[in-house]
């Protein structure tokens, strides 16, 4: 076994930083994986939120407060 501190970071391969390293392909390919899992989640919120608003005590909390909270979620993170 090696010790930890012997290991040199320059030698050792990483992954790729920059989108010239990446590639077209793999460009596309993760504009694609992004694109989706944003889709995906902005589905599963727009779900429970709508979930969150059967319940009558927190109708009102939910809909001032928390709807325009996680509405900004997907923003944020295209952004």
């Amino acid at each position: 076994l090696t010790s930890i501190s012997s290991i040199d970071p320059s030698s050792s391969r990483r992954p790729p930083q920059e989108p010239s390293e990446v590639g077209i392909t793999g460009l596309l390919w993760l504009f694609l994986t992004y694109g989706y899992v944003l889709f995906y989640s902005s589905n599963l919120i727009a779900e429970g939120s709508d979930l969150l608003l059967l319940i009558p005590s927190m109708a009102g909390l939910v809909g001032g407060v928390v709807l325009p909270i996680l509405g900004a979620v997907p923003d944020g993170a295209i952004i």
